[in-house]
């Protein structure tokens, strides 16, 4: 509710003669938060409390004067009771209360303000509430012809607050004098978890301000910026084009922000810099240097870390050079040499220019135990605007190294890739690069491969185009107990249009669908049919999403006989199952991947000796030889496929090449025993 009431006589509102008008305003929860949210052009809610009587002198005494405020002539008193403020800022709610109520009066041409006191409120997503984030304060007099008094406090402001890093602020402003000629002062203090403190100091009168900031880190560098602006504050006008600011340091610790880049697992080197702006505006003008030195980086998950070349950023106007960025014969940084130069234009502040080039020869690049490459070469460019920029040149690798998981038994399904967000310079940069793969070593459970080819990779960041081809050179397959060795092999990448993100086909490589044309053979004696030898042949053709399997044999026989020929070394199926032969080659590829931590044993054997075994049950067999206790002893463990958890523990310690002494232990049936066996092998 907003309540008016104006009480005058009619003469002096038409500046016929003088007179008085009473003016009454009164508000009790006054939505102002469509006013503010145009004039902010920011969404917000807001409300106000007030109560004021105010007497205002009316005729004829009151015009021409132009050196009066709007507030001359005047008397009486507004008080604030209420005030509330709510927003967002990138998702945080914010909020501004009053804390005590607040006072102007108004008398002989002055506005006197009594400490009003406002509390900044954040919202805490992990207390779920609003937490205090410090306090406003405003004081003081102000008047137009007689000096002035206004103080601006904030305390204890909580950074968070204003999308800052951890920490709290504090800012005390005041301004004495006369409106046309003040005298300014104000007073910074930032303090932080991460970055360190920030002291600031601004003062000035009527003709312009002088600017002092110095940054401290935790690691004690700083950082020292000095500047002027020239003003007029009685005609309102700020003169930017002749203003400048310098910065000075000796070097700032690149550590600070390495939490700050979630890609990165490393940061270290220092930035200097001795550097001149003259001109705030579209004037802009810079001059002098900054200095990069001892730059280290390591990537999320990957090896090594790379140390770049010491150089600098050398500033002339609105050129910015790339100098001395270079290193040769030094394979400790993470390659044995590299160069990167350019340049940057910064002639259209709002779309800023570059040309950048990066060389490098025997770039090391390690990811986990999946990928290693100890031999990348580098030759990219990298041109046009943050609006519009190309990414062109050509990498090459020769003879990595890559053990990728392609079988994972007890997986749950694969969700879908994560949505990816659009940045607008990924957006608008076009790609153009070659991707060059010499004597590509691919070992995983499924096959061991050498292969060699070329991949383009055009369009964009989120549509890109592949095309080229992988050739197969050497290599061999493993499916069920026998591996196949590779006649022919190539992987042709051919699609026109784009696919997935890069993001999507590094989640998902099948995104890339290419085409495949496989054939690997190998030779099968059948061991119950004395001088019976097969050609098994398996073919792989067709879209990779879409190409299924196939296997045939010399002599001919069916794909079941095909089965239990591979996995036992007979076409003969009596006595045998086909989910046993399945059983048989999971447990081949899965004794390749227990390889990999440290079991010595993993096999599934197609019949067992376990105590509840009929002939035929398919069972497990895991075991590891520890060679290093006081005996020699293997450890193995037996059981059923079909009941995994009750099975046979055996310990087995040779004596001699024939000899061995075996413990066992059966818990279901309660069986257990020592025995000493005879064997031919061990």
């Amino acid at each position: 509710e907003v309540h008016l009431v104006l009480e005058a006589p009619a003469p002096p509102l038409w500046g016929q003669v003088q007179g008085r008008a009473q003016r009454e305003v009164e508000a009790a929860g006054a939505d102002l938060g469509p006013l503010l949210s145009y004039a902010l052009g920011h969404p917000l809610r807001a409300r106000v409390d007030l109560d004021g009587r105010l007497e205002a002198i009316l005729g004829d005494s009151l015009k021409g004067s132009a050196d009066r405020a709007p507030w001359d002539g005047f008397t009486g008193q507004v008080e604030v009771s209420g005030v509330m403020i709510e927003t967002q800022i990138e998702a945080d709610a914010l909020r501004l209360d009053l804390l005590s109520v607040g006072r102007f009066e108004l008398s002989g041409g002055q506005v006197m303000l009594d400490s009003l006191a406002i509390g900044m409120q954040r919202y805490d997503r992990d207390r779920q509430a609003l937490q205090p984030a410090g306090t406003l304060r405003l004081e003081g007099e102000l008047a137009a012809e007689i000096p002035s008094r206004v103080g601006l406090a904030l305390e204890d402001v909580d950074l968070v607050f204003f999308g800052g890093p951890e920490g709290t602020a504090d800012l005390e402003a005041w301004a004495h004098g006369v409106i046309s000629d003040p005298e300014l002062a104000v007073e910074l203090a930032v303090d932080t978890e991460d970055f360190g403190e920030l002291k600031g100091r601004l003062t000035g009168g009527g003709r312009g301000g002088d600017l002092h900031l110095n940054w401290m880190t935790l690691l004690e560098d700083s950082l020292v910026v000095t500047g002027h602006v020239p003003w007029d504050l009685a005609a309102g006008e700020i003169a930017l084009d002749k203003g400048w600011l310098e910065a000075h340091s000796a070097g700032i610790g690149l550590f600070i922000f390495s939490d700050l880049m979630a890609d990165l697992d490393y940061l270290d080197g220092m930035i200097g810099a001795d550097l001149r702006v003259v001109g705030l505006d579209s004037t802009l003008d810079l001059q002098g240097w900054v200095e990069i030195e001892g730059f280290e980086f390591a990537l999320l998950d990957i090896t090594p870390t790379y140390v770049l070349p010491d150089g600098w950023l050398r500033f002339d106007g609105r050129k910015v050079a790339l100098d001395g960025f270079a290193v040769h014969n030094e394979p400790k940084r993470g390659y044995r040499s590299l160069e990167l130069s350019g340049q940057l234009d910064l002639e259209q502040l709002a779309d800023p220019g570059f040309d950048i080039e990066l060389q490098a020869k025997r770039v090391v690049c390690r990811y986990e135990d999946i990928f290693q490459a100890d031999d990348i070469d580098l030759d990219l460019g990298f041109s046009g605007t943050a609006s519009r920029s190309k990414l062109a040149g050509r990498i090459r690798l020769k003879s990595p190294r890559s053990e990728p998981t392609l079988v994972v038994f007890n997986a749950p399904p694969i969700p879908p890739p994560p949505p990816a967000l659009r940045d607008d310079f990924l957006e608008n940069m076009s790609l153009d690069v070659e991707l060059d793969l010499r004597s590509l070593t691919l070992d995983s459970e499924l096959a061991e491969v050498e292969a060699s080819g070329a991949v383009e990779v055009s369009g964009t960041f989120y549509k890109p185009i592949f095309q080229g081809d992988v050739a197969i050179d050497e290599g061999r397959v493993y499916l069920l107990n026998q591996h196949f060795e590779f006649e022919q092999g190539r992987v042709v990448f051919n699609r026109l249009e784009p696919t997935g993100s890069i993001l999507d086909v590094a989640y998902d490589p099948l995104e890339l669908d290419p085409e495949l044309d496989l054939k690997a053979v190998t030779q099968v004696r059948d061991i119950q049919v004395e001088d019976e030898e097969y050609e098994v042949t398996f073919t792989l053709a067709g879209r990779a999403t879409e190409a299924t399997p196939q296997l045939t044999s010399n002599p001919s026989l069916d794909f079941r006989r095909i089965i239990n020929l591979l996995a036992f070394n007979t076409a003969s199926t009596q006595n045998l199952d086909y989910t046993t032969a399945l059983g048989t080659a999971a447990g081949q590829l899965l004794s390749r991947r227990v390889e990999r931590v440290g079991l010595d044993e993993f096999a599934v054997l197609p019949s067992s000796t376990v105590v509840g075994a009929l002939p035929g049950d398919p069972a497990l067999r895991v075991g590891k030889f520890f060679g290093g206790l006081p005996l020699p002893l293997w450890v193995r463990y037996e059981a059923l496929l079909k009941e995994m958890s009750s099975g046979e523990v055996r310990i087995e310690h040779k004596l001699k090449s024939f000899l061995t002494i075996t413990g066992s232990a059966q818990s279901q049936y309660d069986r257990y025993g020592l025995g000493v066996g005879l064997k031919k092998e061990f």
